[in-house]
């Protein structure tokens, strides 16, 4: 990496925008408490949710919502950076956790006969009171309403309380919520009241399969460094710190479960998964990070990053490494043996009698010649060039090319030598 050649930091940090938060607090009390993400007139979320909205699709201009590289958390990164620059920066994040509570809040009644119903054909018995001590989740279905509960719920007593105003329930960090999900992707055949791998998903009724879930979500401040990939495409976000947040800013991103949006859309943006590997909880959880960092678009402006650097751009391809190893030893063996096998081949050559005459008379063209015209004389050899085998001739030796007489064929046209 090289030292950066800009003239001033860029702004690819991320902090809270207190101005926004000022010029809001004189409005009205929703928009005071929400720094402007929410007003108490009509369309309340008119300002912040467009933006929010962008961001949890990746079309924004300004925002972008990204997973760590440790896959803990997701945090609020600029939607685009200069190329070939990595760089250190502040920003917020949101690491959740979840778990599935659906076979401790299946209440099934026992006939007389002893069998366990476990629901009518729409909805299955669930009441979550008490099974989570430590939150005293108060879950149930109503089959009056087809909105199913997904909230912040209180601390000290698990309930959701009155639809909207999330942020007046949060008041820790981490801050809890619990929704409970129904899907047919994990319907498998016609039966019913079985539970679908370790989804926590069970199978039941007309409807579907259904899911209880409770979650914790931290709000941190984050520092995190960007390196591009070396690719030009994408890059890695790499968590240096993480420090849990105020409980103001835990109450800020939690506006996102007002808005509507993770409700009615998170389930199905994660439909499926834990059926081939996986697991449905942890998908469940960085969705839920996801969207609620995504729909607090609004909240924040860009900063200075706190260090920056060039990075060097890499012309060719990626190689594997091992197979490469692989070839060029096979190559360098393959040379070294030829190699070898040439000199001991030499060696032999020139320590065996007449080895070197028998390769002359096969590459040499002379001692043909001399068969086919030549006087034969088995007396004379060669030992290094094949005229050795040629004796003096006289006229009567050379060719003659003309009519020739046979004594059974007559006269010919052909050669014979001279005598």
């Amino acid at each position: 990496m090289g030292s950066y050649s800009g003239s001033t930091l860029p702004l690819y940090g991320k902090q809270l925008n207190e101005t926004q938060c000022e010029e809001n607090a004189r409005v009205d009390f929703a928009s005071a408490d929400t720094c402007g993400m929410e007003k108490s007139i009509h369309d309340p979320f008119a300002i912040s949710i467009p933006e929010g909205t962008q961001a949890l699709t990746n079309t924004s201009a300004k925002n972008l919502v990204v997973l760590t590289d440790d896959g803990t958390q997701s945090i609020i990164v600029p939607a685009s950076t200069e190329a070939n620059v990595a760089y250190e920066a502040t920003t917020f994040g949101v690491g959740s956790t979840c778990m599935s509570l659906t076979s401790e809040c299946l209440k099934p009644q026992q006939l007389s006969d002893g069998t366990l119903i476990y629901g009518d054909n729409y909805f299955p018995y669930v009441n979550c009171a008490g099974v989570y001590p430590q939150a005293n989740i108060s879950l149930g279905l109503d089959p009056t309403t087809s909105t199913l509960p997904f909230q912040v719920v209180y601390p000290n007593n698990g309930s959701f309380g009155t639809y909207g105003l999330a942020y007046k329930r949060v008041t820790t960090n981490p801050f809890s919520l619990a929704a409970v999900v129904n899907s047919f992707a994990y319907v498998y055949d016609s039966g019913d009241d079985y539970f679908v791998n370790n989804t926590g998903f069970f199978r039941h009724g007309r409807t579907g399969a259904w899911n209880v879930l409770y979650c914790n979500s931290t709000v941190n401040d984050v520092k995190y460094r960007y390196i591009p990939a070396s690719s030009g495409t994408g890059g890695s976000y790499q968590a240096i710190s993480s420090t849990v947040s105020s409980v103001r800013m835990a109450s800020l991103v939690s506006i996102g479960m007002d808005m509507g949006v993770i409700r009615s859309n998170l389930p199905s943006r994660i439909e499926g998964a834990g059926l081939r590997g996986g697991s449905y909880t942890t998908a469940f959880a960085q969705e839920l990070s996801r969207e609620l960092m995504s729909l607090s678009a609004a909240l924040y402006e860009p900063i200075p990053v706190t260090a920056i650097a060039e990075t060097s751009v890499v012309l060719g391809s990626r190689v594997q490494l091992v197979p490469l190893g692989l070839y060029l030893a096979s190559v360098i063996i393959y040379a070294l043996a030829t190699l070898i096998i040439g000199i001991t081949a030499l060696i032999e050559a020139r320590s065996v009698k007449f080895v070197n005459l028998v390769h002359l008379r096969i590459t040499s063209s002379l001692p043909i010649v001399h068969a086919l015209f030549g006087p034969v004389d088995c007396s004379r050899t060669w030992k290094n060039d094949g005229v050795e085998m040629f004796s003096t001739e006289s006229e009567k030796d050379r060719l003659y090319v003309g009519p020739v007489r046979s004594q059974t064929e007559g006269d010919s046209f052909g050669f014979a030598r001279a005598g």
